[in-house]
Protein backbone atom coordinates (compact mmCIF):
# COMPACT_ATOMS: atom_id res chain seq x y z
CA UNK A 1 0.00 0.00 0.00
CA UNK A 2 2.62 2.51 1.13
CA UNK A 3 4.51 1.64 -2.59
CA UNK A 4 1.36 2.86 -4.43
CA UNK A 5 1.30 6.25 -2.37
CA UNK A 6 4.83 6.51 -2.81
CA UNK A 7 4.86 6.40 -6.91
CA UNK A 8 2.91 9.77 -6.95
CA UNK A 9 4.84 11.56 -4.65
CA UNK A 10 8.69 10.72 -5.37
CA UNK A 11 8.90 13.31 -8.33
CA UNK A 12 8.42 16.06 -5.87
CA UNK A 13 10.16 14.30 -2.65
CA UNK A 14 13.36 13.67 -4.91
CA UNK A 15 12.73 18.06 -6.07
CA UNK A 16 12.99 18.39 -2.59
CA UNK A 17 16.19 16.07 -2.14
CA UNK A 18 18.50 17.40 -4.84
CA UNK A 19 17.32 21.49 -4.07
CA UNK A 20 18.46 20.81 -0.67
CA UNK A 21 21.60 18.53 -1.90
CA UNK A 22 22.64 21.75 -4.18
CA UNK A 23 22.17 24.13 -1.17
CA UNK A 24 24.58 22.10 0.80
CA UNK A 25 27.42 21.38 -1.73
CA UNK A 26 26.99 25.69 -2.64
CA UNK A 27 27.54 26.50 0.95
CA UNK A 28 31.12 24.35 0.52
CA UNK A 29 32.27 26.11 -2.02
CA UNK A 30 30.76 29.83 -1.51
CA UNK A 31 31.01 32.11 0.58
CA UNK A 32 27.96 32.57 3.65
CA UNK A 33 26.57 36.40 1.71
CA UNK A 34 26.38 34.90 -1.63
CA UNK A 35 24.73 31.45 -0.20
CA UNK A 36 22.14 33.61 1.37
CA UNK A 37 21.46 35.86 -1.89
CA UNK A 38 21.22 33.03 -3.81
CA UNK A 39 18.66 31.36 -1.23
CA UNK A 40 16.67 33.98 -1.19
CA UNK A 41 16.54 34.30 -4.88
CA UNK A 42 15.16 30.98 -4.97
CA UNK A 43 12.69 31.30 -2.44
CA UNK A 44 11.29 34.24 -3.65
CA UNK A 45 11.18 32.28 -7.31
CA UNK A 46 9.76 29.45 -5.67
CA UNK A 47 6.97 31.40 -4.10
CA UNK A 48 6.30 33.76 -7.03
CA UNK A 49 5.86 30.53 -8.98
CA UNK A 50 3.46 28.98 -6.48
CA UNK A 51 1.23 32.04 -6.29
CA UNK A 52 1.30 32.35 -10.38
CA UNK A 53 0.13 28.77 -10.36
CA UNK A 54 -2.75 29.13 -8.24
CA UNK A 55 -3.80 32.65 -9.79
CA UNK A 56 -2.97 32.35 -13.39
CA UNK A 57 -2.85 28.41 -14.30
CA UNK A 58 -5.36 26.68 -12.24
CA UNK A 59 -6.74 23.23 -12.19
CA UNK A 60 -4.84 20.14 -12.14
CA UNK A 61 -1.68 21.65 -13.73
CA UNK A 62 -1.43 24.37 -11.63
CA UNK A 63 -1.51 22.22 -8.56
CA UNK A 64 1.21 20.34 -9.54
CA UNK A 65 3.83 23.23 -10.84
CA UNK A 66 2.86 24.46 -6.79
CA UNK A 67 3.42 21.05 -5.41
CA UNK A 68 6.78 21.66 -7.15
CA UNK A 69 7.51 24.86 -6.02
CA UNK A 70 6.68 24.16 -2.67
CA UNK A 71 8.66 21.30 -1.83
CA UNK A 72 11.82 23.46 -3.84
CA UNK A 73 10.95 26.00 -1.19
CA UNK A 74 11.71 23.53 1.71
CA UNK A 75 14.57 21.90 -0.39
CA UNK A 76 16.13 24.80 -0.78
CA UNK A 77 15.32 26.00 3.22
CA UNK A 78 16.55 23.10 4.64
CA UNK A 79 19.34 23.01 2.76
CA UNK A 80 20.42 26.53 3.85
CA UNK A 81 18.99 25.19 7.67
CA UNK A 82 21.28 22.09 6.91
CA UNK A 83 24.57 24.31 5.59
CA UNK A 84 25.10 26.31 9.11
CA UNK A 85 26.58 22.68 10.37
CA UNK A 86 28.94 22.35 7.04
CA UNK A 87 32.08 23.59 7.66
CA UNK A 88 34.33 24.95 5.17
CA UNK A 89 37.88 23.60 4.47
Amino acid sequence: MTRILLEGWTPFILTGLITASVIIILARLINRVTLYIITTLLSLAGFIIFIISIFAIGEWTGMGIGLFSIFTLIGVNLGLVFSFFIKKN
